[in-house]
């Protein structure tokens, strides 16, 4: 049986033309996996996250995304963010209404830190998140998945 295609893609950033330009070029069928920072810094960031929620597109929680999680926790002063500081003003004042940012916000706590991408390396699964590609079975990893599935997401994120 041929294994499915997969085509991972790291930090987005906004930038919807690209991503749509190498999406085309991929074979129908093929699996598309993003690995986080979907915004900031480009001129489409909302643009790219409804992208990939109407395209059924598996998204692993990157760092910038997670800036705007905890940005959002403080509307009032979502100003005075780190996320602000990294883009996230730029992208705010793209939101017609609070509704449709506070959506996006929703989708970003629902994304994984880690998306097993369905490929082996001889006998070890292949996870994808954020910052490198994880080896489930690799010793070398100190505590794997396990600390991360007690919330130590920051080595996963930045």
């Amino acid at each position: 049986m041929e294994q499915q295609q997969t085509l991972v893609i790291g930090d987005i950033h906004g930038q919807l033309r690209e991503l749509e330009e190498m999406i085309a070029m991929v074979p129908d069928g093929t699996k598309i996996i993003s690995c986080g920072d979907l915004v900031d810094r480009g001129p489409s960031s909302k643009e790219v996250v409804d992208f990939c929620i109407d395209n059924n597109v598996q998204v692993c929680l990157g760092n910038h995304e997670a800036m705007v999680i905890d940005a959002a926790r403080n509307i009032p002063m979502i100003w005075d963010s780190h996320w602000f500081d990294n883009g996230g003003k730029e992208v705010y004042d793209t939101y017609e209404t609070e509704e449709e940012f506070l959506r996006h916000v929703e989708f970003f706590k629902s994304l994984p830190v880690y998306i097993n991408t369905g490929h082996k390396i001889g006998e070890r699964e292949v996870i994808a998140s954020h910052t490198y590609i994880l080896d489930m079975v690799d010793p070398d990893v100190p505590d794997g998945l396990a600390s991360i599935s007690q919330g130590m997401k920051w080595p996963l994120l930045w």
